[in-house]
């Protein structure tokens, strides 16, 4: 009674961080509330769970479709289990809903350095409730999978930058959607290590080692010549001061 849904039936609803994230339960056709019956949401699913009322994130609803609940943005703390409720007549009847925020993560933030590796990861808490994932890029020169939730990038090229996409399945059906953008420099971020194959790397370290070199023989260059100098005059090296001898007077 109330809901079309099996007991032990929990529903995953999957949302990206800041968008509304819709959470519904059908009910049976037909199926209306009488005065004194009341509905709603918990935050949990256990008897203690907290109950969700018309807040400025979350709105409760019990419409024809069923009963719903949106939470508008979704944040990542959302996370986890709710329970829907509808009270006939005194008899208490409840379903469960998951919700899950999803986000891409990548192992480096800000743009990206040429010729590094990057890995992509799909953050989920549940990955019970997904049969497969799929990445995808337009222009992207491949990755390597580590596990169906990440992506490795051993060699990142101008053609991997733009936006990478995510997409959840279960039941053959699309259950998620998430983007990120990849932008690729050829600037190292400060305090960063590159890795040796970095084909700028070791043109700045040629050219740093050079520069040290030419400063260095200049400066024994000009040392050797001033001591040249000294030999051949060394007058060079006695400093008179005519304030300091005394005047004869005759």
């Amino acid at each position: 009674m109330g809901f079309a849904l099996p007991e032990h039936t929990v529903p995953t609803v999957y949302a990206l961080p800041g968008s509304p994230a819709r959470l519904w339960l059908p009910v049976e056709p037909g199926f209306a509330l009488s005065p004194g019956d009341t509905s709603g949401w918990l935050r949990g699913d256990h008897p203690g769970a907290g109950l969700l009322g018309d807040t400025g994130r979350a709105n409760a609803r019990l419409g024809e479709d069923g009963l719903s609940l949106t939470l508008s943005p979704a944040l990542a703390s959302d996370r986890g289990l709710y329970t829907g409720y509808v009270n006939v007549s005194g008899l208490l009847v409840q379903r469960n809903v998951r919700l899950e925020i999803m986000e891409v993560m990548t192992s480096q933030k800000g743009p990206v350095t040429l010729g590094s590796s990057l890995t992509l990861n799909l953050s989920t808490s549940y990955p019970e409730g997904l049969d497969w994932v799929d990445w995808g890029h337009q222009n992207a020169s491949g990755g390597r999978r580590l596990d169906p939730y990440s992506l490795y990038l051993p060699h990142v090229t101008w053609g991997d930058a733009g936006n990478w996409s995510c997409t959840l399945y279960r039941n053959q059906s699309v259950v998620g959607h998430a983007l990120v953008h990849l932008e690729v420099t050829d600037m190292a971020p400060l305090g960063s290590d590159l890795p040796t194959s970095f084909p700028g790397r070791a043109t700045l370290v040629v050219l740093f080692t050079l520069l040290v070199l030419i400063v260095a023989l200049s400066v024994l260059a000009i040392a050797r010549k001033v001591k040249g100098q000294r030999r051949n005059f060394p007058a060079l090296d006695v400093n008179l001061d005519a304030s300091d001898t005394p005047n004869k007077k005759v």
